[in-house]
């Protein structure tokens, strides 16, 4: 759930350069107009008796990339808030957007659990509806996206019935056709 809680952070501060073209991919990618603008990664640091000391979080925007800064074998997958809008972005100001809304994210996740964040969450979302599948190691998961649990799991109805996903790699089918 943390990560999806930074991803909508990160999805409302693109939306004050890029409105109406934002979309989140469960759980950490940020889309604008159908093409991946932001990942996040975020890796918890444990002490000598693996008790939680605190997490590093990464979080990368593509913020002024021009279509020629972006290699040609990924340009059908990627994108930048300037490409997108055809207009240079302020990075200070969306710098500011974004951690503002890390901050209000984190606070209501703390305070209310991840389920005060979902209706943003879904709002979001890339995937409602959409057939995808889940890779998770070795486990594969196919099937129709339902929505978002209160704690962040992503609700797929497969063909054996529905499935909630804590982790793994989504694959949207035709995304990128």
């Amino acid at each position: 759930a943390g990560s999806t809680g930074k991803g909508v952070a990160a999805a409302e501060a693109l939306e004050t350069v890029a409105p109406g073209i934002v979309a989140l991919k469960w759980p950490n990618d940020v889309w604008l107009s159908g093409r991946k603008a932001c990942g996040i990664i975020a890796e918890a640091v444990t002490d000598a008796a693996q008790g939680l000391r605190c997490v590093l979080l990464g979080i990368g925007i593509n913020v002024n990339l021009a279509l020629n800064d972006i290699p040609p074998d990924l340009r059908d997958r990627a994108t930048s808030a300037r490409i997108a809008t055809g207009r240079a972005c302020d990075r200070i100001e969306l710098a500011s957007a974004l951690f503002n809304r890390l901050h209000s994210r984190y606070m209501e996740i703390e305070t209310n659990g991840f389920a005060a964040v979902r209706p943003a969450c879904e709002r979001y979302s890339a995937l409602m509806g959409r057939r995808v599948t889940v890779v998770d190691g070795d486990a594969r998961t196919a099937g129709v996206v339902r929505g978002i649990d209160d704690d962040g799991a992503l609700l797929i109805d497969t063909d054996a019935g529905p499935a909630r996903i804590l982790t793994g790699d989504v694959s949207i089918e035709g995304a990128y056709d």
